[in-house]
């Protein structure tokens, strides 16, 4: 909320939070069944085309207060020339989180084991 909105104040981003939570909520809903309902049908191509293309939802839903089918709408409407720049920087973010989280748990499994070594 504090990034979208440019709130200031943790009163206020708390309370923003807890009225938009429920709309989000919806609309992840909302997104999800839109996406993925045609896989039994088409297949999980379908979806991992369509996916990408409701990565705005919550820009619209927050920033310009729209319902939660208008936001998925109108995310969909926007979002069809770069539908490869979206994928393109989602398995980046994939790979480059899946890479550190592999770092952290091979340090992390390191320094418990010489700890029971020490034991």
């Amino acid at each position: 909320m504090v990034a979208v909105k440019d709130i200031g104040d943790v009163g206020e981003a708390l309370s923003v939070t807890s009225r938009t939570i429920l709309p989000l909520f919806g609309m992840f809903l909302w997104v999800i069944v839109r996406s993925f309902i045609w896989i039994p049908f088409i297949g999980i191509l379908i979806a991992i085309i369509l996916g990408p293309r409701f990565i705005l939802s919550p820009l619209y839903l927050l920033q310009q207060k729209k319902g939660v089918i208008e936001s998925v709408s109108q995310s969909y409407k926007a979002t069809p020339r770069i539908l490869g720049k979206i994928m393109g920087n989602l398995l980046v973010a994939g790979l480059l989180s899946g890479i550190v989280s592999g770092i952290l748990s091979w340090i992390i499994g390191g320094l418990l084991a010489r700890r029971r070594a020490a034991l």
